[in-house]
């Protein structure tokens, strides 16, 4: 049984113990996004739910519980984690006349939770709360600036644990030179937030990746994707080249892509780039669920100079720029890499490998299958594992 299936159980069950006790629940922030966006548990170790409930309720829940054989595993004021089957939920209980609460530093207003929306995970109904993308964005992807103010004013940390972590995020912006976006800034910070400074610097300084150039049957052989939620949440632009999902393999990839070049020129939905997206990004339905060019233009047009990435999309569009950012004018105006110039930029940016499959830039990858697709020489792609 996979985790995806054991989850549902263990969700289905602790659902119903809500539902039977007139328990108000919300799924919340990574059980929220994946819930929500791609209608998936995520493979996280701790999973997390908000309870709305006062000092009273929140003792008879425990009990409540305890009775369904879940074990407490830690309880903090207003947080209980409990544990079932080796799987843990982080349960945060807000009362009626509490404003706001800090998760993860970041000031969570409670008004979130007044109202709720349902999300379908596995044909089961859960509760998220009803401005759930207004709630993500503020969860997931402050501002630089406001995840430093918020660091500095969150009340339930001391002066020193402020300043190590604003140390933290100055030090990860540093290192990728202010380019890194607000959501992969906080998701960094999320995976370290609970590591002593100092292990933190030390494991960010000894990190050492092992380094090859890819020869063309290693990339033929590799899957385009490693991100199972990718494949759900952004379909409609991996469908176009990949069979509707059902192909992953990036030579069969060129396969397909060879035997239906013209038929998939002819079915080209561009997104619209008019307005801007809410961020995350990486998460935006108008993005990544509408239109479906934001791949296949890349293998069409191949490598090019000064393509804006897409977690930089909103930068562009508040600039107006004449052509509207991802359609074929924006591309057919962008000035195209020689062979030496291709190389030179592969060899500086190394992708990453997970499971045989590229877990970053994508784009990238699908620029080297075009280049395969129209007969021309492959470049050496250089990743990391």
């Amino acid at each position: 049984m996979n985790i995806q299936l054991k989850k549902k159980l263990f969700f289905l069950n602790l659902k119903n113990i809500f539902l039977k006790n007139k328990i108000k629940y919300f799924l919340f922030y990574r059980t929220l996004l994946y819930g929500a966006k791609v209608g998936v548990f995520n493979n996280d170790k701790i999973d997390h739910i908000v309870i709305s409930a006062d000092k009273n309720n929140i003792i008879a829940i425990q009990n409540i519980l305890l009775k369904n054989k879940f074990v407490i595993i830690k309880d903090e004021k207003n947080k209980l984690r409990i544990k079932k089957k080796n799987f843990v939920v982080e349960i945060i209980f807000i009362s009626k006349s509490q404003i706001f609460f800090y998760f993860k530093n970041i000031r969570v207003s409670t008004k979130y939770f007044l109202k709720a929306n349902e999300t379908k995970i596995f044909n089961s109904k859960y509760s998220i709360p009803l401005k759930n993308d207004i709630l993500i964005n503020k969860i997931f992807s402050p501002s630089k600036i406001n995840l430093i103010k918020y660091v500095f004013f969150n009340n339930s940390t001391n002066i020193v644990e402020k300043i190590f972590e604003i140390l933290k995020i100055i030090f990860l912006i540093s290192k990728y030179n202010s380019k890194i976006s607000n959501y992969s800034l906080k998701s960094k910070l999320d995976v370290n937030s609970e590591k002593p400074f100092f292990e933190f610097l030390k494991n960010k300084f000894n990190t050492k990746k092992k380094i090859k150039m890819m020869t063309e049957k290693e990339f033929k052989n590799t899957n385009f994707d490693f991100d199972q939620s990718n494949w759900i949440f952004r379909k409609s632009h991996l469908s176009l080249f990949t069979k509707n999902t059902k192909i992953r393999k990036i030579g069969d990839i060129i396969k397909f892509i060879k035997n239906n070049y013209k038929k998939i020129n002819l079915n080209i939905n561009e997104v619209n780039t008019n307005k801007l997206f809410y961020e995350p990004l990486e998460w935006n339905d108008n993005l990544w669920k509408k239109g479906n060019n934001m791949f296949i233009y890349s293998i069409i047009y191949e490598y090019k100079h000064n393509v804006v990435a897409y977690k930089e999309s909103n930068d562009y569009i508040k600039r107006n720029n004449f052509y509207k950012l991802f359609t074929k004018k924006y591309f057919e105006n962008l000035k195209n890499m020689d062979e030496i110039e291709i190389k030179k930029f592969l060899s500086k940016n190394p992708l990453r490998i997970i499971d045989n499959s590229f877990a970053e830039g994508r784009h990238k990858v699908a620029a080297m299958i075009g280049r395969i697709v129209k007969g021309k020489k492959y470049i050496p792609i250089c990743v990391y594992y």
